[in-house]
């Protein structure tokens, strides 16, 4: 990519890997001579018509405004390149994980802050933010847990999933707000939250579900309501509790979950037994 310049880069050091689907897996961290100093910067390698970069780009245009005050996140600084996009976020020391016992309190701090950002007009048309079955988290999932359902319990209980997914992603019943996308224990630190590359404006229950299979939660059918609960599921309207139930059940079928068997049956007997509209 001859749009790709590394002039003003006096150093750098490779830092760790990732496992995006459109960004380089290898990290840096960059010395910049400003003119004055060297300034460290954190350098990320996207496909720039990759959906990561373009959640990243309008996630710093539209939402970054509106909650970099409330939140430490790294500031997106430069970029270069046409096929490629290297981009320099702020370097951000001290970085540690949070107490694994703080995990949910410090997570409702950050969800609540995340659902008060406004998504305009325009971005409401964006299928990239809006369109769940594109996200990677949930679009090559989905078919799986039709695949165990009709397995376990028949082609009956798939139409009823069927209509469930309709009821939460498209009738607009279920409310929807801006999600991170990606929590994890690489992303979420007691001072903030980086890589915003999966962000949305998905229905609720979406990023509580897909936490319950991340920073190293075990659910199993003796613990599920007790997680539940700390996420506060009897405080959820009738649409929250379907949407995150839902979600648990199509997360809890990626293979690094290991439900089990009764463990998915538990979750699709409290799914199914709310009747949604065919």
């Amino acid at each position: 990519d001859k749009q790709i310049t590394f002039e003003g880069v006096t150093g750098g050091e490779f830092i760790g890997e990732g496992c995006g689907f459109a960004t380089l897996s290898s990290y840096r961290r960059v010395l910049f001579n400003n003119g004055r100093n060297n300034d460290r910067y954190f350098e990320k390698v996207y496909l720039r018509s990759s959906a990561d970069y373009i959640k990243m780009k309008w996630f710093y245009q539209e939402v970054y405004p509106q909650i970099k005050n409330r939140l430490l996140i790294p500031e997106k600084v430069a970029e270069y390149g046409d096929t490629l996009a290297v981009v320099y976020f702020e370097w951000i020391e001290d970085i540690r994980p949070f107490q694994k016992q703080e995990r949910i309190k410090k997570f409702n701090d950050v969800k609540n802050i995340l659902r008060e950002v406004e998504i305009s007009s325009a971005s409401l048309e964006n299928d990239y933010i809006t369109n769940i079955e594109r996200d990677n988290s949930f679009g090559p999932i989905y078919p799986k847990a039709e695949h165990w359902l009709y397995r376990h319990e028949g082609a009956t209980a798939v139409s009823h999933l069927r209509a469930i997914k309709h009821f939460v992603i498209h009738s607009n019943r279920v409310e929807r707000s801006f999600v991170h996308g990606d929590i994890n224990g690489s992303n979420f630190f007691d001072w903030g939250v980086i890589d915003f590359d999966y962000c949305g404006y998905y229905p609720n229950g979406f990023e509580e579900a897909l936490l319950m299979t991340r920073l190293g939660f075990r659910v199993t059918v003796s613990n599920f309501d007790d997680i539940l609960e700390e996420f506060g599921y009897h405080e959820m309207t009738r649409e929250e509790k379907i949407s995150l139930l839902f979600f648990c059940f199509v997360f809890f079928n990626l293979k690094r979950v290991k439900a089990s068997y009764d463990e998915l049956k538990k979750c699709w007997d409290l799914l199914s037994s709310f009747n949604v509209p065919a």
